[in-house]
This record gives structure tokens, C-alpha cells and sequence, in this order.
């Protein structure tokens, strides 16, 4: 292996690697934006539930979760059946209309599916109350999977460059030719596993 080999081939491996893990931090950042928007909108709505809920006396005016799991734990205690009647409160129907006010419902007439505005019932209610939990967990998964996906593609990416400085700091006289091949293999490894997250996390539904 020449030495031009050598010294080309590596230090084109660790900045290929440096400008995809570059663009995908920078699409991942975007990415993670828009979740966390999501999920504080959620998360807003979730708590106004609870705190409607709190009134009737369910939990303890003092108490309130402050993880976003701690709050899906806490939504699920009302949603049982011995507790459904909860959702009949003039404090939820008048939060929900805050909210929708000016969405509008499906409504079936005599076979007919026409859009306008519904007047809701304890079962509407609790409906809509079940998609803003559900739609929150949605988000929070979502978010999870962006980071674990994105941490591995770092961490493979950085072995990558990381191989490739160290072995160009050598001569193809002085290191055994397989250090070129598993740099090469690692980089390119990292790339396709960074490239497949990143379609894998473009792709991830989120609720917004």
C-alpha cells in the first residue's frame, strides 16, 4: 500500500465521518425541537386534566407529579371504569371547550358523517381526555427512540474517526495493513447505521 493510499484513504474516512455526524446532529437538534414542542403542549393539557380532576378530591391538593411519566401514572389512576363518572364534571366539558373551542367534531347523523360542532358527553369526554394522555406517551416514546438511535450513531461514528487519526498518525510502513481496512469498514459501517437511524427517526410518527 502506497503511502498516498494510506494518508488519503484514512483522512478522508474521519471527515466523511465528522460531516455525517454534522448533518445528522443537525437534523436530529431540529428533530428534537419539534417533540419537545409537541410534548409540552401535551403535557399542558394532561396537567389542566389532572388539576380539573384534583378538585373533585382524588388526590391531594398539595401533590403533583413532576415527571412526564409521573403525570401519565397519575392520568391512568381516573382511567378505569369504576371512575368514569369523573369525566362527567362541568370543570372537564368547560376546559375541553376551552381547548377545541374552535375544532370541529365528527358527528354522525342517520348514516351520514357531517362535520360541525358536538356537544359533549361524559363518553366524548373521557375520549378526548384519553387522546391527550395517549398523545403525550406517543411523543415521549418518540423522543426516547430519537436519542438512543442518535447516541449509538454518535458513538460509532466517533470510533470511526477516531481509529482513522490514530492509525494516520502511523506510516504503511510501520502499521499492519488490516488498521486501513478496519477503518475503512468502521466508517463505513458507522455511516450506513447513522443513514438508516436517521431515515428511521425522519420517519417516526409524533403527535403535534
Amino acid at each position: 500500500m502506497t503511502d498516498n493510499t494510506w494518508y488519503y484513504g484514512l483522512s478522508t474516512i474521519a471527515q466523511t465521518c465528522g460531516a455525517v455526524l454534522a448533518l445528522g446532529g443537525t437534523f436530529v437538534v431540529f428533530r428534537l425541537d419539534k417533540i419537545q414542542t409537541a410534548i409540552n403542549n401535551y403535557r399542558g393539557r394532561v396537567i389542566d386534566i389532572l388539576l380539573s380532576l384534583n378538585q373533585q378530591a382524588i388526590m391531594p391538593s398539595n401533590y403533583f407529579p413532576d415527571t412526564d411519566e409521573e403525570i401519565l401514572k397519575e392520568y391512568r389512576i381516573f382511567d378505569v371504569p369504576t371512575n368514569a363518572e369523573m369525566f362527567k364534571s362541568m370543570e372537564i366539558k368547560q376546559l375541553i371547550s376551552g381547548y377545541e373551542n374552535h375544532t370541529r367534531g365528527l358527528v354522525q347523523t342517520n348514516n351520514t358523517l357531517m362535520w360541525g360542532r358536538i356537544a359533549l358527553d361524559d363518553r366524548l369526554a373521557k375520549s378526548w381526555c384519553d387522546q391527550m394522555a395517549e398523545s403525550l406517551n406517543k411523543n415521549l416514546q418518540t423522543k426516547i427512540m430519537t436519542f438512543g438511535l442518535f447516541k449509538f450513531a454518535t458513538l460509532f461514528l466517533a470510533c470511526a474517526i477516531v481509529s482513522s487519526l490514530v492509525f494516520l498518525s502511523g506510516s504503511p510502513g510501520h502499521s499492519p495493513h488490516w488498521a486501513f481496512w478496519l477503518s475503512l469498514c468502521l466508517g463505513i459501517g458507522a455511516t450506513c447505521f447513522t443513514s438508516i437511524s436517521v431515515w428511521i427517526i425522519a420517519r417516526s410518527r409524533m403527535r403535534l
